[in-house]
């Protein structure tokens, strides 16, 4: 995959290689078939591997991932003596504070393209100070960066209203990560059996009524709010479970709402034989042709690939209204949007898809083809490989001729 001699040289900057492997490596590893030499620096964690075995080289560089951290300047000076070591044509940042870190070394060692990949912002804090600084901080980058890509129209929008970019230096992308796999994410391609094995591994039955949620178990994804919802939907739904898929990094700041979760759950005889927590795992696809109703409650959501890659396994999505949850869900036509923080609402919305499966099947089948439309992997990098164009001819800099 990687190709050594490629004329124009990529690095990704990214502060955990779980978002490299899995959110950014969709992007490189088309970069590469281009004709990119791509590259990764990231801070360690246990998807380094992972990253490595998808056949690009790595520099580990440890990116703290909070705001505030000493080894901050640490990691801006190993940034800067691999960018200039490596000479760089292309820089391109992505999660906040690597973000930040990444632009400001690629401005040191002069890169030419410094590209900022907009995967979150704090501008929907309810805190006034947050998003103050916040503002400050990108107002600052935006003057080190060429192009910035984000994943949600309300971030576009908001960057060239507060002056921290011009229009024609931000591109939405519409989607999260790199797009969907529309081949791999597709309904019709997950026979019985494949089902059936599921379903025995968990003990679900055919009939249940079963929620899902794939993420994070931390606190902002909002997994409090829906173990609340849930335990009410179950007093009305006999046959509900819900599948929580994922658990939390070594990484992650919050280590402790993951405990509470199995601790609500332990305490009672109804919810331990209904909630099943599966774990980190690959088998998404299948896993979500098991589920009716695909959840994803975030605090604060810059896209959320869960609900595309639901969409594009024609399930229904329940989500927060967020930047991220307007821009994948539209209310009524693929799933339903609920208030930030809400279990009340939240429960309502899973009662009324629970006792409606035509409903569900409908909004199954709009998510699908939203997702044909718009989620598209292909589509996605289109857009990107349209701006590295671009912005490398703009500056004298050869473009590859697969990438053209």
């Amino acid at each position: 995959m990687y190709q050594e001699r490629a004329m124009i040289r990529v690095l990704h900057v990214v502060a955990d290689p779980a978002a490299g492997a899995i959110l950014v490596a969709p992007i490189a590893r088309r970069q590469s078939e281009c004709g990119y030499s791509v590259e990764f620096a990231c801070g360690p964690g246990e998807y380094l591997n992972r990253l490595r075995k998808l056949g690009f080289p790595v520099t580990v560089i440890p990116i703290a991932r909070r705001p505030i951290a000493a080894s901050h300047v640490a990691a801006i000076y190993q940034l800067w003596r691999l960018m200039r070591r490596r000479r760089y044509h292309v820089v391109h940042t992505h999660t906040p504070v690597a973000a930040f870190l990444g632009r400001f070394a690629a401005f040191l060692a002069r890169v030419p393209v410094i590209i900022y990949h907009m995967r979150g912002s704090w501008w929907s804090s309810p805190k006034l100070m947050t998003r103050a600084v916040f503002t400050i901080v990108e107002w600052i980058a935006g003057r080190w960066t060429t192009h910035t890509f984000t994943i949600n129209c309300s971030d576009a929008d908001e960057l060239v209203a507060r002056g921290i970019a011009a229009q024609e230096s931000v591109t939405c992308l519409h989607c999260g990560g790199g797009g969907v796999d529309i081949q791999r994410f597709d309904p019709s391609c997950i026979t019985g059996a494949a089902k059936n094995q599921l379903r025995a591994e968990f003990e679900i039955e055919e009939s249940d009524c079963v929620v899902g949620f794939i993420g994070r178990l931390v606190r902002e994804k909002g997994i409090l709010e829906l173990l609340t919802a849930f335990r009410e939907v179950s007093a009305i739904v006999p046959d509900a479970k819900l599948v929580l898929v994922g658990g939390v990094l070594s990484s992650e700041r919050d280590q402790t709402t993951i405990e509470k979760m199995r601790e609500l759950v332990s305490n009672s005889d109804d919810l331990a034989r209904r909630v099943i927590f599966t774990g980190f795992r690959e088998d998404i696809p299948r896993l979500i042709s098991i589920m009716d109703v695909v959840v994803l409650p975030s605090h604060r959501e810059g896209f959320g690939m869960v609900l595309a890659e639901a969409a594009a396994m024609a399930r229904p999505v329940i989500t927060t209204n967020t930047r991220g949850g307007r821009e994948a869900v539209i209310h009524g036509t693929n799933g339903l949007l609920v208030p930030i923080g809400d279990s009340e609402m939240l429960r309502d919305a899973l009662l009324q898809l629970a006792f409606d499966p035509k409903l569900r099947h409908r909004m199954g089948e709009e998510g699908r083809r939203m997702a044909l439309e718009r989620f598209d992997e292909r589509l996605v990098f289109e857009k990107v490989k349209a701006e590295y164009a671009r912005l490398l001819r703009e500056r004298g800099l050869p473009v590859p001729s697969q990438a053209q």
